[in-house]
Parts: structure tokens; sequence; C-alpha cells
């Protein structure tokens, strides 16, 4: 088993916490509303792909409706020009993988104007997405 030397993580942590504030605040900015991700996608493939990661893109079929699963047919869902973003890193040795995944569609702001306006108020960021899910995406690249 590996050992963390958990105070050099904490300041590498520390150290791309800028960085990564960044991005939530690149991504909120990028009003991706149900079924109009491409924009998001793009920066953040670009995002990665910087950082040194293999970033792949997968269009998501029509077919996913006639999935058991599918809970969205109600709502006339597309997925054409749809694609999930795949993101990887090879590791060091032939050890188990780790699978994160979420999501950068968000709903539409309704009453909220400046919902694509991200603002810093102290260590605070607020904007739409910032905690569902585009603050988690930021999580992500910062780990």
């Amino acid at each position: 088993m590996r050992v963390v030397d958990k105070e050099n993580l904490r300041r590498q942590l520390w150290e791309f916490l800028p960085e990564a504030k960044t991005l939530l605040l690149e991504t909120i900015a990028c009003p991706s509303i149900s079924g109009n991700e491409a924009d998001v996608q793009a920066l953040l493939g670009q995002k990665w792909q910087a950082a040194g990661f293999h970033v792949q893109r997968h269009p998501v079929s029509e077919s996913i409706k006639s999935d058991p699963e599918y809970a969205h047919l109600e709502s006339g869902a597309e997925y054409n020009g749809r694609d999930n973003l795949e993101v990887c890193i090879e590791g060091e040795n032939t050890g188990r993988s780790l699978i994160i995944n979420s999501h950068v569609d968000v709903v539409p702001p309704h009453q909220w104007p400046e919902a694509f306006e991200p603002k810093t108020e102290g260590e605070w960021i607020y904007g739409r997405g910032a905690c569902d899910a585009k603050g988690c995406v930021a999580t992500m690249y910062l780990a």
C-alpha cells in the first residue's frame, strides 16, 4: 500500500487552488443549459489536455432513450451533437483504476439575469452551476 505524504498533498492542493477557482469561474461563464454543453466541454477538454491528460469525446447516441433506466422520455431531450468527455491519465502500476463522473449541464436560470456572470465574495463563488456540478468538476481538476 502506498503511503500518502499528507503535508505535501495539502501544500500541492493549496498551490493549485487558484487554478481550480479560475476554471470554475470560466465554466460558470459558459451558459451550458441542458443540450448546449459544447462550449464548456471544449473549454474543459482544452484545460485537461494542457494539464497532460488524454482527452476523448464520445458522442451520445439517441439510442440511449431505449435504455430501461432512461428517465427523460417526457422532456424530449435530443442527444445529437452532445458528447461525453473522457479524461484519462495512465497510472504507474497495474493497480486498480479510479473513475470519477460528473456533468456540466445546468437548468435555465429563469429570473436570474446574471446567472452566467460568476461572482466572488471572499472565499465564495456564485453563479449557475457553481455547486451543481461545475464546482465538482473544478475539484476533480484540482485533484
